[in-house]
């Protein structure tokens, strides 16, 4: 069995997996999901820094309210705005 080590983990409730390539695929989603139901996360935010703008995606499993985890992800990407 492999080992899973995130790219950050936010007040331990969201996976943030980071990339800097020139787009986003597929098996990037897969591989986010594949994540959080491996650590039983609830989101999952998926970051490209890639060549022109920062690509953005949003993954999560079921369908509970997820109000806390919306507002780390605002504070997230306004982060990267500011950087």
């Amino acid at each position: 069995m492999g080992v899973f080590t995130a790219d950050i983990i936010v007040e331990n409730t969201v996976i943030v997996e980071l990339k800097s390539i020139k787009r986003l695929i597929k098996a990037h989603e897969v591989q986010l999901v594949n994540y959080l139901v491996a650590t039983n996360k609830p989101v999952g935010l998926l970051l490209n820094f890639g060549e022109r703008k920062v690509e953005v995606n949003k993954e999560s499993k079921g369908f509970e309210s997820f109000d806390k985890q919306e507002k780390i992800i605002r504070f997230i990407l306004l982060s990267c705005l500011i950087f």
